[in-house]
């Protein structure tokens, strides 16, 4: 039993009451402030929220928990001795297997790599450096990976399926995940997965069906070594991994493409500022070979989503879905930084949803300036949030974790404050286009349970639906901007079950 002053189903007024659940149900909600007492017997536990916010667990629809691999794989080179390393490299090397090596100084990588050549001569090694600043390889470990690229995680396909083939590697990444999505409040994901999983598909199951990986869980194949895994993705359906309620298995929700890169690092494709985008090529960008590889998808009837961060992406993306009989549910335009109001009203009427980043704005070091001197006319088009629920585009929250860490507050603070960055005085970029705190509340439950094509009742705090609940230590709506950004989440329960509590 939550009791509180401050309790928000999303799918009705606020108010003053309580939410009640029992195993992985929630049982009743009242926010007309009822009394609970009726409710509470001698084995119930109750929670008095005060004036805390208490909303539905918070859904994530970008995760990339893979990337935790690089956390908790191979062995932290930080923790041993140089005689330990070596003796670590003659192992590896007589084992024949890759040895992988993380938390050095950037500096001392390159001389690593040199010393575990002597030591132990062919040896396949990778050494990652703290923060993904540096990798180095080994004569053998550059053979089998080509040059990866740290900044880039496709690059880094041979690496993450190298660890993907450790199971307690895996287990470890994907709890650490885990408990960072509950520390935002976070209780149901869509995460990426490379190809089919990088076969760690069978672990995850096991960690759902156990309870160590607590969150409704769900993901799409991106392809990077391969082009999109059909056969895979038949046997998926036919093993009822489609549509996302219960925790176990993991839920297959189609692919995603990719197409361009991220804005504010000069990748992206962007409209000109005369908008006469037929009149120009990007050839950084294939768009002939990601209309046929959509296709392929489309024409399987797997839900699709099309990366496209700039606004020209994302109107080629919109024309490659605009030219179909008939769109898979659960098909989206995915990442989207800016968007013209054009593309949001032909997204409203292709039926799409949008999976954006709605802490955007606050990107350590983004001011007016830069991204006004960055994107110059097509300013208008960034965290263009408003135009598309004007339009009744269903715009659901993702934060490509680890870029972000989930935070419903740090949301508030930039699509509703607009507030740009951390930066002292505080800085407001064009809060003419700003939304409501209700709007980025309910793009990070509801409309992600629609984006999902959810099974089950979640993302709303109604009798029946899944017992998923967030509890914050303040009331997020009233807060005055300096109180929202330290506010932080107090309990998390999902499937019935509390999994944080501060």
């Amino acid at each position: 039993m939550i009791v509180g002053e401050r309790i928000h189903p999303v799918a009705a007024a606020p108010g003053r009451g309580f939410v009640a659940t029992v195993g992985g149900r929630i049982v009743a909600v009242d926010t007309e402030g009822g009394s609970p007492s009726d409710l509470i017997g001698p084995r119930t536990e109750v929670v008095d929220a005060g004036v805390g916010t208490v909303v539905p667990g918070l859904h994530d629809n970008h995760t990339f928990f893979t990337s935790q691999l690089l956390e908790h794989g191979g062995l932290d080179a930080a923790a041993l001795g140089e005689d330990e390393l070596e003796a670590a490299g003659r192992a590896a090397r007589d084992a024949g297997e890759p040895l992988f090596l993380r938390g050095v100084d950037p500096e001392r990588a390159p001389r690593l790599i040199e010393r575990l050549e002597v030591a132990a001569p062919g040896v396949d090694a990778i050494v990652l450096a703290r923060g993904r600043t540096a990798l180095e390889c080994s004569p053998a470990a550059a053979r089998r990976l080509g040059a990866p690229d740290p900044s880039s995680n496709e690059a880094l396909h041979g690496v993450y399926a190298q660890l993907a083939a450790q199971p307690a590697t895996v287990r470890a990444a994907f709890a650490a995940a885990s408990a960072a999505m509950h520390r935002g409040g976070v209780t149901s994901v869509k995460d990426i997965a490379f190809d089919a999983h990088l076969g760690m598909l069978a672990e995850v199951d096991r960690m759902l069906g156990e309870g160590s990986l607590a969150v409704r869980y769900a993901f799409a194949s991106q392809p990077v070594a391969a082009p999109a895994d059909l056969r895979a993705a038949e046997e998926w359906r036919a093993e009822g991994r489609t549509g996302i309620g219960r925790c176990d298995p993991a839920r297959f929700h189609g692919f995603k493409l990719m197409s361009d890169g991220s804005f504010d690092e000069g990748t992206a494709d962007l409209l000109p500022p005369d908008d006469e985008w037929r009149r120009r090529q990007r050839p950084d960008v294939d768009y002939a070979a990601l209309r046929a590889e959509a296709a392929r998808v489309l024409d399987a009837d797997f839900a699709l989503a099309l990366n496209a961060d700039g606004d020209g992406a994302v109107r080629a993306c919109v024309e490659i879905f605009a030219g179909r009989e008939r769109i898979p549910a659960g098909s989206s335009i995915s990442d989207v930084s800016m968007v013209a109001n054009a593309e949001a009203e032909a997204i409203a009427e292709l039926g799409l949803a949008v999976e954006t980043y709605p802490q955007m704005l606050r990107f350590e070091g983004y001011s007016g300036a830069f991204l006004d001197g960055l994107l110059g006319p097509r300013a208008p088009h960034l965290c263009n949030l408003a135009e598309m629920l004007h339009r009744g585009v269903t715009v659901s929250a993702g934060t490509d974790f680890p870029l972000f860490a989930p935070s419903l507050p740090e949301a508030m603070l930039s699509a509703s404050e607009r507030i740009l960055g951390a930066g002292v005085p505080i800085e407001r970029w064009r809060p003419e286009r700003a939304v409501s705190r209700a709007a980025v509340l309910e793009m990070w439950t509801a409309a992600g349970a629609v984006a999902m094509g959810a099974v089950e009742r979640w993302g709303v705090l109604v009798p029946g639906a899944a017992a998923d609940v967030a509890v914050f230590d303040r009331d997020l709506f009233e807060a005055e901007p300096a109180s929202l950004a330290e506010a932080s989440v107090r309990l998390v329960i999902a499937g019935g079950a509390v999994v944080f509590a501060s």
